[in-house]
């Protein structure tokens, strides 16, 4: 079960549905979907957390994933989870290019 989120900027950039975390729905190994952005499209979008190089499904570039904060001691701890994403306020929006890009739940998905 995972979130559905929608990622908001002060510049007027929206993105679609955006689906986050784990699912069955397609397939028997199930999935895991995390969000990252492209700045060849300039666009948010959900992307497949299990590859090691998620690329763009449009211009097929190398995605950039949202991550959790990097600690005091330097270690990274990951994709941003979806308490992470809709907690904090100030996200790399790949349209402005500035870090004014927000995320809201608006649903969930299994």
């Amino acid at each position: 079960m995972g979130d559905l989120l929608k990622a908001v900027c002060r510049c007027g950039y929206q993105s679609g549905e955006l689906a986050h975390g784990y699912g069955f729905s397609s397939g028997r190994d199930g999935s895991f979907y995390t969000i990252g952005y492209c700045e060849t499209c300039s666009i948010v979008d959900t992307v497949d957390g299990r590859e090691a190089t998620p690329t763009c499904e449009h211009c097929h570039e190398a995605v950039q994933i949202y991550r959790a904060a990097v600690s005091q001691s330097g270690a990274d701890n990951g994709f941003a989870d979806a308490d992470d994403l809709t907690e904090k306020r100030d996200w790399h929006c790949p349209k402005c290019k500035q870090p004014t890009l927000t995320f809201q739940t608006i649903g969930l998905w299994d």
